[in-house]
């Protein structure tokens, strides 16, 4: 073979021992910096999540997001008083809790009767206006069942700026008693 010179130095260094060279340094020599890079690369990602997590605990939240907070957690509210009110048959509540809430509360018709419309309230809270025009009793005799009602924690009340007039909610306490003494 004249004309087809081989030189087995060259086939062999440039055909298969660079080939085999390089994959044992890709299997054995290139994982430590890979480790090194990658060890690097995920603690600066670590202290760039420690920084980002301490500027939102000092930034307070702003209204729209403590808004929102609000209202996700007064639909939870009104999802559990509905399963509450839905499953008042199968009542989860000790027989002595029940008698003593109905025995120990002092409660007059007229406040039974506030707590009752709160409870089918259309919106979350009731402004005193919507309260005042549903009862057709004079304001000073509603203000004082209110008040009381507050003070027994019932209900609890808020001052909105927006419409410059108090909103009453009913608590869980009022709701309980409702149930438990079948008004709802």
């Amino acid at each position: 073979m004249e004309g087809f010179d081989i030189h087995y130095s060259t086939l062999l260094g440039n055909g298969l021992l660079m080939p085999l060279l390089i994959t044992l340094a890709y299997i054995f020599i290139i994982p430590y910096p890979a480790k090194f890079v990658y060890s690097f690369w995920k603690n600066k990602q670590k202290e760039i999540q420690e920084i980002k997590q301490k500027i939102d605990d000092e930034t307070p939240l702003t209204k729209e997001q403590s808004k929102k907070i609000r209202q996700d957690f007064k639909k939870l509210e009104s999802i559990y008083y509905d399963n509450l009110l839905r499953n008042k048959d199968t009542k989860s509540i000790n027989i002595d809790d029940e008698k003593s809430l109905k025995e120990s509360d002092d409660i007059s018709k007229y406040e039974i009767k506030i707590l009752d419309f709160l409870s089918h309230s259309p919106h979350h809270y009731t402004r005193l206006s919507d309260i005042i025009n549903s009862f057709n009793d004079p304001e000073s005799k509603i203000n004082y069942y209110l008040d009381k009602l507050c003070s027994k924690k019932y209900i609890s009340s808020e001052y909105n700026d927006n419409t410059k007039n108090y909103q009453y909610i009913i608590e869980k306490k009022g709701i309980e008693y409702l149930v438990l003494n079948e008004i709802i």
